[in-house]
């Protein structure tokens, strides 16, 4: 009894201090027959996003850009998990969650929401991080150690009023249904200018996590020098780049997709 108290205590505290175990440690699900833990421990994941994320939670880094292609659970990481380790390590804090559909927004943070509020895991980690109770929104919540708010979500053009953040997550900023409109995707860049900006003071910390749709998406503009005339310039930011495929033919999940996943996209040039 005294071992297995003992090896809890170490699952716990590695759990509080670092991101991918403290992922593998709330969510308990099966995926694919294999325990959700398992999938967390992906290179990409547990290698090149999670020690980049916790560089951002310890102030080492405030600019981070991160491209990972879709379904690799970049959402998953630093929408959900990264934000719920964040307000459980910074219950005084402020979090925004942003995406290019308002609903997509809400979906992060009713999770991140639920995790807090129900999850017994959660709660043993950190049970000084609890929802307050009379905020029952999915969208504007508190915690009960909240000065004003604890995580707002909104849609890519939404206005943001009020109080700033101590970290924003924008979560694929551009419809990749309007990829090839110009006109869509200087909007975004507007919203990031003179929305985003305007509610990040000099210790926020801006995540955006996005797989790529253009020369012409969020990230393109920012690390181009001629266009990003923001107050984020492209030295400013740490960008990540993960490809779905590596220059020796190695696809970047294949332990969970296969091969034959990959060479169905790849059989499409604007898709890949």
């Amino acid at each position: 009894a005294l071992e297995n108290r003992l090896g809890l205590e170490r699952q716990q505290r590695a759990a509080r201090r670092n991101l991918i175990d403290f992922a593998c440690y709330v969510d308990r699900g099966i995926d694919r027959d294999k325990p959700v833990a398992y999938w967390y421990q992906a290179e990409h994941l547990a290698k090149r996003i999670a020690p980049v994320l916790e560089l951002i939670e310890r102030g080492e880094l405030k600019r981070v850009i991160l491209n990972v292609p879709l379904r690799h659970w970049k959402s998953s990481l630093a929408s959900e998990k990264f934000p719920e380790w964040w307000l459980g390590r910074n219950p005084k804090d402020t979090v925004i969650g942003a995406s290019y559909a308002a609903s997509l927004a809400e979906k992060y943070s009713q999770s991140v929401r639920d995790t807090i509020a129900k999850n017994e895991h959660y709660r043993a980690l950190f049970p000084g991080t609890r929802l307050r109770r009379d905020s029952e929104s999915k969208t504007d919540w508190a915690l009960e150690t909240s000065h004003r708010g604890a995580y707002r979500a909104i849609g890519v053009g939404g206005g943001i009023a009020g109080y700033p953040a101590n970290l924003i997550v924008i979560d694929d900023p551009n419809d990749p249904n309007k990829a090839e409109s110009r006109a869509e995707t200087d909007a975004v860049w507007r919203w990031y200018k003179n929305d985003i900006r305007g509610r990040a003071e000099a210790w926020t910390a801006i995540v955006i996590v996005q797989n790529r749709t253009g020369e012409n998406d969020l990230t393109g503009w920012l690390l181009d020098p001629a266009r990003n005339d923001s107050a984020d310039p492209p030295k400013d930011w740490h960008a990540v780049t993960i490809p779905a495929e590596d220059g020796n033919g190695v696809y970047l999940w294949e332990d969970r997709f296969g091969r034959e996943f990959y060479d169905k996209i790849k059989r499409d040039p604007y898709f890949w």
